[in-house]
């Protein structure tokens, strides 16, 4: 059993307007991500299941041809390879983000990490 500390743990910015923090298992990881008011972030898709944990905001999920709102409280499921995509409002967000298996690609952006708490 591991305890991880993660008040005051350094955002890492992945893309311009989102950043945020990991820890990983073995075989799952656990993110959280701030995103800045009006940012985007394109559509894709990854092997990795995810669950996604709205903590603050608004988000609008985009997936093919269906979109969908979603807010505090609300958790969003995104099976394996599901193409998708977000976009935040007016008043930004933060969510929680679970992803099984690891996402290799992930873990190197948080470990060659550009640090947005200027420490």
């Amino acid at each position: 059993m591991i305890l991880h500390k993660c008040d005051g743990r350094p955002d890492v910015e992945l893309l311009p307007g989102i950043a945020g923090s990991n820890v990983a298992g073995e075989r799952a990881m656990v993110c959280r991500f701030t995103y800045a008011p009006n940012t985007s972030e394109p559509v894709h898709s990854h092997e990795s299941e995810q669950f996604c944990y709205i903590v603050a905001g608004r988000v609008e999920f985009v997936s093919h041809d269906r979109k969908f709102e979603a807010g505090p409280g609300d958790i969003v499921h995104l099976p394996s390879n599901v193409p998708h995509g977000i976009n935040i409002f007016a008043e930004g967000a933060e969510m929680i983000e679970i992803f099984s298996p690891l996402r290799p690609d992930l873990i190197a952006r948080f470990n060659s990490p550009v640090n947005v708490n200027n420490e």
